[in-house]
């Protein structure tokens, strides 16, 4: 990767950004050990990847580098609270959604530069513009072990680089499972929304209907929700938020940044309780099982995301197009054949 990581810029006074956090390398145990990192695509068959954790780095400019070391900070805070179950704030679990983000948004982008691309999309999301732009939920499970862990989950696939809307991330013993895309769920929040039949914006019904998202997870754990909405003026959009009911539910109003809701039993509400993150223990208190679900639920949700949502193909010629559908369809069988390894349990954990 010839640009920084984070502003798509040549680097000034280059540096290494870790995609996954040094500070996360080193709290499991994984600094100088060798992961699998995907498979090289450009050459057939492809060639599972294999090289040190802390040696998966790419270019940034220094100055990036720096304005993120908070957020590092903060997000090494929050990781390691949840690791022994102590209580999270709204804020903290904001700190988490912007933390996620910047992960999937980095992983996307490493193994777009890994691939050289292969898909030759057009690339132009980086880190730093990209944070907290789309409405986005975590699921959140854990096991009480202690373990030394990290795995992502994902990021390696086809239908990722189509649209990285979704990945895993399990952290010792610490499940984290991340799902952004734009609207989401506003209409279902009482937000404004756009209609599947028309181009137009609504107002939105201001009343939350259960659930936020209709088709169930297969991955259980504390289903935690933010919305994210646009404020540019330019846009036209923002009078449509511009209302009491949006507004009681939003963090920071000017930068569209939503506040917290949890599911509980059959609700969805505001996050007020600092332990409601705590999920309930799973009915099997087993790495294997909660793994297996977890990756069953990235390829169905990255499916789901495929179908839902097409990629913008209007800067690509026919034949350009054509090959992205073709390689859309790939993905997803791709995906369907990974569900089914999972459930006649052959290991691809």
């Amino acid at each position: 990767m010839a640009k920084c990581i984070f502003c798509g810029k040549k680097p000034e006074s280059k540096t290494k950004e870790h995609v996954l956090s040094d500070w996360l390398i080193r709290l499991t145990g994984n600094k100088g050990k060798i992961g699998n990192f995907g498979f090289d695509y450009n050459v057939d068959p492809p060639k599972q990847r294999k090289f040190t954790f802390d040696s998966f780095t790419f270019p940034a400019c220094d100055s990036c580098n720096q304005d993120f070391k908070l957020l590092e900070k903060r997000a090494s805070a929050v990781i390691k609270k949840m690791i022994i179950k102590s209580n999270i704030s709204e804020l903290e679990l904001n700190t988490l959604l912007d933390w996620l983000d910047k992960i999937r948004i980095g992983l996307f982008l490493a193994f777009n530069t890994l691939d050289k691309n292969y898909i030759h999309f057009i690339i132009d999301n980086y880190i730093k513009h990209n944070i907290g732009l789309y409405d986005r939920m975590v699921i959140i499970n854990r096991i009480d072990e202690e373990l030394k862990m990290l795995s992502v989950r994902g990021c390696d696939s086809i239908a990722f680089r189509l649209k990285s809307s979704c990945f895993s991330l399990v952290i010792n013993n610490l499940f984290l499972f991340s799902y952004v895309s734009p609207f989401l769920f506003p209409r279902r929040l009482g937000f404004p929304f756009y209609s599947k039949d028309s181009s137009e914006m609504s107002y939105g019904k201001k009343r939350i209907m259960y659930p936020l998202i209709r088709k169930p997870f297969i991955f259980k754990g504390t289903e935690i929700y933010q919305p994210m909405f646009p404020t540019h003026s330019e846009n036209g959009l923002t009078k449509y938020y511009d209302s009491d009911y949006v507004k009681e539910k939003t963090l920071i109003f000017d930068k569209g940044v939503g506040k917290i809701f949890i599911k509980k039993e059959r609700e969805i509400s505001l996050y007020k309780n600092e332990n409601d993150w705590i999920p309930k223990p799973p009915d099997k208190n087993d790495y294997l099982d909660l793994a297996k679900n977890l990756a069953k639920q990235v390829c169905l949700t990255q499916n789901e995301a495929l179908k839902n949502s097409k990629p913008n193909l209007d800067s690509y010629t026919e034949e350009k197009k054509k090959e992205i559908i073709k390689i859309g369809k790939k993905a997803s069988n791709d995906n369907k054949r990974i569900i089914q390894m999972i459930d006649s349990n052959k290991s691809i954990l």
